[in-house]
């Protein structure tokens, strides 16, 4: 709103200027007339008109007025976007000085390098000169009327007219008319006004005018924090608990050993949800124990929270990954010195149109490609930030710990492989579309990957287990592994909206509880959410809590839920808020129920090394050569392998294998949409034929063990499935080149 009227405001008043001059009389045209008694040219040495201009303050006034336009085409609609969230720099781990550059730069880039540009056509004259500025005036407003009618017009064809015609139209008035160009001299100072918006009255100011770290609050004394529990607290992030689960209610101990030897020791909250499917607002909701309805990421707007309540008795070591809820004067989390790299790009796509909103691609929630695209680049730094995380816990030194770290893990882009390895599978999942699953098969394609980023998760969980048993602090340490959020992956579902049919996915997620001293692992069915947590753990250490909360603490079994699950609906939910409430509720008991009903990570016997990459209901073809099968006519449709060289010289140990295996179809309306993949004539798996996002074409993936590979040169075939059952018959598909 202040952004609008500051715009408003401007414009207005410069109007009002240039027509008062107008007014009292227009100076004239751009080059002045010959003066009545003309002096000889060797007496000025100089020609006449704008060529007296020295071309410095010619070029100054052409950039001046390229920067005008630029504000209104580029700066404001980007600050303004990237204004209203503040956990987009959050995630990237910006600091003020990157905040401060980035606003710089979106205003300050695209005017100079449009100026740049148009100064070239300098070099064939000063005419020309000027039909270049003319150009970029209304390339510049052209793209500002295509933002200003896009909601407006039904479709991009109109935008196009549009735009062009404002284009057109502004390159003649500046050309015409003296006053038009005048125009844009005041209109230079919205640039600056969009700037000041952004660094000092949007949600983002709240990240740059922080207090100080010099204003830490003294550590309480030693004896203030005698014998007070160590805590530990894992946050992990887009999973379902019925991805850990083997079928019979427990951790699979085969797929995820790791975090089924710490069910064995910990307490498995089994009926636990999350209390919103987006991250923005449940992590906030789990550190603050408050059901949150309004998306923010930053301390002022959470200023109670589990740092907040251990700062005087634990020394705190907090690696949050999308908000930033520690006080500086707890907590020096590090800046990331590359984000100003990633924060414009990100910019760039949203200025491009292909991102919705700078919060949508850090959360990782939009569906364009481009958007997870732009989400690889802001969670590149994951890893990284695992390992921050492992290197940091260090002994106890007089004082208990809490050790914090969100790790965006298993979430998407899913491209890591269990042994760490990465596959070169598209960042955005095949067969999303808005965000829905748009088949079956692209819904298991998607949950296949998960469920292997999962397997390396896994791992992260026992490094994490074993460094703590390495410092002789498990057994004596609270130790909490929680997820935010759970996914869905059923066909014609969203992936992040509840519905009465896919609530046991989204809401439904692990927490697992170790106290000090707990040797023997338990499971409870007990109504539990993640705003449950930080009161149990503000229960666990005895340290009172000075705000209300919608948790309750699990170690005092006096305190129960109602019998219902609180969550709060996206725009994406069919579940609506209750009647004067801003959340929904849904029966525990049957979401608990769907959820242990449902199926399992493995189709088949887990202890199988090939089971994930055993899809139902074809579950036998993967591992068996392609001879085995009866073949048919070929297909009657053809594909092209996407980087079919990867399969050329594979190395085993590099840190990208080529297990990724698609194509895009030619001839693609067929009703043959079962794909079967052989590598070096054995089946690695098949799947389905799918629409492909952003290129508008038809794509099939599948996802081949990696033990079918072979070092040096490989064999890729496809083939069309045809019959069902048993009777099924391959078809070979011609590959082209």
């Amino acid at each position: 709103m202040l952004a609008s009227l500051i715009v408003l405001a401007v414009v207005v008043a410069s109007g009002a200027i240039v027509v008062r001059i107008v007014l009292l009389g227009d100076p004239g045209p751009a080059t002045p007339p010959e003066p009545a008694t003309p002096r000889p040219r060797a007496a000025t040495n100089r020609p006449p008109g704008r060529a007296e201009r020295p071309w410095w303050r010619r070029e100054g006034r052409y950039f001046v007025e390229i920067l005008a336009l630029s504000g209104f085409a580029v700066a404001q609609p980007v600050l303004g976007s990237f204004g209203d969230s503040p956990e987009t720099f959050v995630a990237a781990h910006a600091s003020m000085r990157t905040i401060v550059m980035f606003g710089v730069g979106v205003v300050v880039l695209p005017a100079l390098a449009l100026w740049a540009l148009a100064a070239v056509t300098g070099l064939a004259g000063a005419r020309a000169r000027r039909v270049g500025q003319s150009a970029a005036v209304g390339l510049l407003l052209g793209l500002f009327m295509s933002w200003f009618v896009r909601p407006l017009l039904p479709g991009r064809a109109w935008v196009l007219v549009a735009a062009v015609a404002a284009g057109l139209g502004a390159a003649f008035l500046y050309e015409r008319f003296k006053a038009a160009r005048l125009y844009l001299v005041f209109l230079s100072a919205a640039p600056a006004a969009f700037l000041m918006v952004f660094l000092a009255f949007s949600p983002v100011a709240n990240l740059i005018f922080t207090p100080s770290p010099a204003s830490a609050v003294a550590p309480a004394p030693p004896e203030a924090a005698a014998g007070q529990p160590s805590v530990v607290v894992v946050v992990l992030d887009e999973l379902p608990t019925m991805s850990l689960l083997d079928g019979e209610g427990r951790i699979d101990a085969e797929l995820f050993p790791n975090l089924a030897r710490f069910a064995d020791d910990a307490t498995f909250y089994r009926n636990a949800t999350t209390v919103a499917t987006f991250t923005d607002l449940a992590v906030p909701s789990l550190l603050t124990g408050r059901i949150h309805t309004e998306a923010k990421a930053v301390r002022d707007d959470y200023v109670e929270n589990l740092f907040t309540l251990l700062g005087d008795t634990h020394e705190l070591n907090v690696h949050e990954a999308i908000t930033s809820l520690c006080p500086p004067s707890r907590c020096d989390q590090a800046s990331d010195p590359t984000a100003i790299g990633r924060l414009l790009s990100l910019a760039w796509d949203l200025w491009t149109g292909i991102v919705t909103s700078p919060a949508q691609t850090s959360l990782g929630d939009g569906v364009g490609e481009t958007s997870f695209e732009a989400l690889l680049g802001l969670i590149a730094g994951r890893f990284e930030h695992l390992d921050d995380f492992l290197g940091s816990l260090e002994p106890e030194d007089g004082r208990p710990r809490l050790d914090f770290a969100h790790l965006l893990l298993p979430h998407v882009p899913w491209q890591v492989l269990p042994d760490g390895q990465s596959h070169t599978g598209d960042p955005h999942p095949l067969g999303l579309l808005g965000p829905r699953w748009t088949t079956e098969t692209a819904g298991q394609l998607g949950r296949q990957r998960h469920l292997l980023q999962l397997q390396y998760t896994d791992k992260q969980v026992g490094r994490m287990l074993d460094r703590l048993a390495e410092l002789d602090r498990y057994d004596d340490s609270y130790v909490i592994v929680v997820a935010d959020h759970g996914l869905s992956f059923q066909e014609e579902e969203f992936w992040r909206g509840v519905s009465r049919n896919n609530a046991h996915e989204l809401l439904w997620v692990p927490l697992l509880i170790k106290a000090p001293g707990q040797v023997e692992g338990r499971i409870t069915d007990v109504n539990t959410e993640i705003v449950d947590l930080v009161p149990t753990i503000a229960d666990a250490t005895g340290i009172g809590m000075g705000w209300e909360v919608d948790g309750r603490s699990l170690l005092n079994p006096a305190l129960r839920h109602a019998d219902d699950k609180r969550f709060v609906p996206s725009e994406d939910s069919t579940i609506e808020p209750d009647e004067g409430k801003a959340y929904a509720t849904i029966d525990p008991v049957e979401g608990l129920a769907n959820m242990l009903a449902a199926q399992p990570a493995s189709a088949v016997p887990s202890d199988d090394p090939l089971a994930l990459y055993r899809l139902p209901p074809h579950v036998e073809f993967t591992g068996t050569p392609v001879v085995e099968l009866p073949q048919g006519p070929p297909a009657d449709w053809k594909a092209r392998l996407v980087e079919p060289e990867q399969y050329d010289d594979v190395d085993l140990q590099a840190p990208t294998l080529p297990v990724y295996v698609s194509g895009e179809v030619e001839q693609a309306d067929t009703e043959l949409r079962r794909v079967v993949v052989a590598v070096n004539g054995v089946i690695g798996g098949w799947g389905g034929l799918e629409a492909h996002l952003t290129v508008w074409s038809t794509r099939f993936a599948v996802l081949v063990p990696e033990s079918l590979l072979r070092p040096g040169a490989n064999t890729v075939e496809v083939f069309a499935m045809e019959g069902t059952g048993g009777e099924v018959t391959l078809r070979p598909v011609e590959l082209l080149p």
